[in-house]
């Protein structure tokens, strides 16, 4: 969709470097916005939107006002901080990042939108604020929280060349949100030794949720309800928040299903939850994803379930061309097409998954015309039923997407 200059200049905004000093010394220049809220601070390098969804539906349906900052969004920027489902207005993106940005020019986007969420959470005096890392946790702007329970949902190999090329480095890096004497609930994929050691050496109660056999989010509503149950949280309300589903987490839309996968362990989950739900079928998928993600093992784990492969680029300067995820396709053996765009698709099939990227997401959620939020199955996002036109063999939308 079209952005607002400001937001078009803010998103180009890169770079490294700042410290946890850094942070917290633009945090005394802004009066420490997020001393002022209760707060619950996850990381993981999946599930971390699905389980923030749910825990914050939980407290919303125990009469807490509770602010929600996730990331990236879907369609419209205002979706990443919410105060009870309700999204920040574009006047106060436009005029508190405005502010933001030139006060603290060394900040990089997420940067400055994270000082966003938390001054308009303070300013809307929020309770308690459920709020998802950017990447890792050490050197992540979001850690300057002392929150009342930390969450780690999971550890797989993602931003190597930041936080490490091994599982114990990147956990390591991850554990860092855990805070003395704070209690924290790590996910069954997240139990590694870094964890543990830095639950002992600071003295944090760490509870380690069982690995759990079932369908589709599964685990995410086990981590969830261990970080409810530790809020003390009532059970119906725990069960409300367990229920609740963030968008594009396999989300069945007419004959399309639509996932957010971008790396190989949440391709790994798409393939389970296509395996649970329809049992010995193999399905279309359209895929694009960025150049940086491990596309042959994104590709392999869900090779069980492949009928064959449709590449795609995506609408964002790091998408990986179609032509090379087509390639790597074929050296693995599967059959491979190739469209410009999913308008192009081609499909003989009742069901197409569409994953790779949240870029893809956007694409598809306009492309295939899902307008009304999914309020039957109480998504935090609404967007209307899909359309594969079955009869031509192709999807179609009479409006393309529009670039970020």
């Amino acid at each position: 969709m079209t952005q607002d200059p400001f937001l078009e200049q803010l998103f180009l905004r890169r770079g490294g470097g700042n410290t946890p000093e850094d942070y917290l010394a633009f945090s005394t220049l802004r009066n420490h916005p997020q001393k002022s809220f209760a707060s619950v601070h996850i990381a993981g390098s999946n599930g971390k939107g699905s389980v923030a969804t749910k825990i914050a539906a939980g407290l919303q349906a125990a009469g807490k006002k509770v602010g929600l900052f996730t990331s990236p969004h879907l369609l419209t920027f205002e979706e990443r901080i919410t105060i009870n489902g309700r999204r920040i207005p574009r006047e106060e993106v436009i005029t508190r990042g405005q502010e933001i940005a030139a006060m603290g020019p060394h900040l990089n986007f997420f940067e400055v939108i994270t000082f966003m969420a938390f001054e308009y959470f303070r300013d809307d005096t929020v309770e308690i604020a459920v709020v998802e890392t950017g990447i890792g946790g050490a050197f992540d702007v979001t850690n300057i929280l002392h929150p009342k329970l930390s969450v780690i949902t999971s550890i797989s190999l993602e931003h190597t060349d930041i936080l490490g090329d091994t599982l114990e480095a990147i956990a390591r890096d991850k554990a860092q949100i855990i805070k003395p004497g704070v209690p924290a609930v790590i996910g069954p994929a997240a139990a590694l030794d870094p964890i543990a050691s830095r639950g002992r050496a600071v003295g944090s109660a760490l509870t380690f949720v069982e690995p759990v056999e079932g369908p589709f989010d599964s685990e995410n509503q086990a981590i969830a309800r261990g970080a409810m149950g530790i809020l003390d949280l009532p059970l119906e309300c725990i069960e409300i928040g367990c229920q609740k589903r963030a968008a594009c987490r396999f989300e069945e839309r007419g004959n399309a299903i639509l996932d957010v996968a971008h790396n190989p362990a949440s391709f790994h989950r798409l393939g389970e939850a296509l395996a649970y739900y329809y049992p010995g079928q193999k399905f279309p998928f359209v895929i694009g994803i960025c150049g940086d993600k491990d596309a042959e093992g994104c590709l392999r784990a869900i090779a069980p379930v492949v009928e064959k492969i449709i590449a795609v680029p995506t609408h964002s300067t790091r998408s990986l061309a179609p032509e090379k995820l087509a390639a790597i396709a074929v050296g693995l053996g599967f059959q491979v097409e190739i469209a410009k765009s999913i308008k192009g698709v081609k499909t003989t099939t009742n069901k197409t998954v569409i994953c790779g990227s949240f870029y893809l997401m956007e694409e598809a959620i306009m492309v295939l015309n899902l307008n009304q939020a999914c309020a039957a199955k109480g998504m935090i996002s609404a967007f209307p039923s899909c359309e594969l036109n079955t009869s031509s063999g192709s999807i179609s939308s009479e409006n393309p997407p529009a670039r970020r």
